[in-house]
């Protein structure tokens, strides 16, 4: 090799990785979520919470992660709490990834589907907080998403693949184009690994992905004025939300039944 193939070769490599992505859904990955909600007072409130990967459970052949939850304090960058509550059990097969219900089926779930362009679809499980709980005794649902544009993030000297994903079943999606949840390639969503049909990803999420560690270093951090701008948004502050949403964060029509959350407040019909 002379030194003009040489120096093709190095730029080729140091281009290649200045783009190339890894797959954090793996041991050592931990992200780190706010959740803006509402109490049973109807007051606003903010948590936040680390989830981690550690070790790994067999079921029906296939080896899965564990993801672990527990509260976080984000000014001492730690975990606080009594314990850990084990979540959700993560599989991933190289660009897809799958969570796993034990009560209906006993097979994995899509969560993820990373090799989507703009036009394909896929129908994954959606999820508001994909806890073993809610996958125990809540019966699996899965929805029509459609890949409808794919943007850049930048993180220091990482490109990250960023999928706008449509729910093609809700009736409150206005005009082509529209999106109810950021997927970010390897990571997850922007508003954390587990919500991947969120609405509002930027603005008034009700969750929000903070930052993600892998090893101990950060690979992403949330940047409002980045998403928004690949968005098409142009400001960060919230608009004015008339719409009325069921206590999962769901939106809903107003003429639903039970216990819908309008403005802030909580009414019973």
């Amino acid at each position: 090799m002379n030194s003009k193939e040489l120096i093709f070769t190095l730029c080729m490599m140091c281009g290649f990785n200045a783009f190339s992505q890894e797959n954090y859904f793996a041991e050592g990955t931990s992200w780190i979520v706010r959740t803006d909600y509402i109490d049973s007072k109807g007051q606003s409130q903010t948590s936040v919470s680390e989830l981690w990967i550690e070790g790994t459970t067999p079921i029906n052949g296939l080896t899965y992660m564990n993801l672990w939850q527990q509260d976080y304090d984000l000014s001492q960058n730690e975990r606080i709490g009594e314990e850990k509550t084990l979540c959700s059990f993560i599989y991933a097969d190289s660009n897809k990834i799958y969570t796993f219900n034990y009560g209906f089926g006993s097979k994995p779930f899509l969560l993820y589907d990373f090799d989507l362009t703009p036009g394909e679809n896929c129908s994954p499980y959606c999820g508001d907080m994909l806890t073993l709980r809610r996958l125990h005794f809540y019966q699996p649902s899965t929805y029509p998403l459609s890949c409808v544009r794919e943007e850049t993030l930048n993180y220091g000297n990482t490109t990250f693949k960023a999928l706008f994903v449509r729910d093609l079943s809700d009736s409150f999606s206005q005009g082509e184009g529209e999106f109810d949840a950021v997927w970010i390639k390897g990571i997850g969503s922007a508003n954390g690994p587990l919500d991947n049909c969120r609405y509002r990803v930027a603005g008034d999420a009700s969750s929000r992905l903070i930052k993600v560690t892998s090893n101990g270093t950060i690979v992403y951090e949330y940047d409002a004025k980045q998403l928004n701008a690949v968005a098409g948004i142009l400001e960060e502050t919230p608009q004015p939300d008339d719409a009325t949403y069921t206590l999962s964060g769901r939106r809903t029509a107003s003429s639903d039944t039970g216990i819908l959350i309008h403005n802030k407040v909580k009414t019973l019909k």
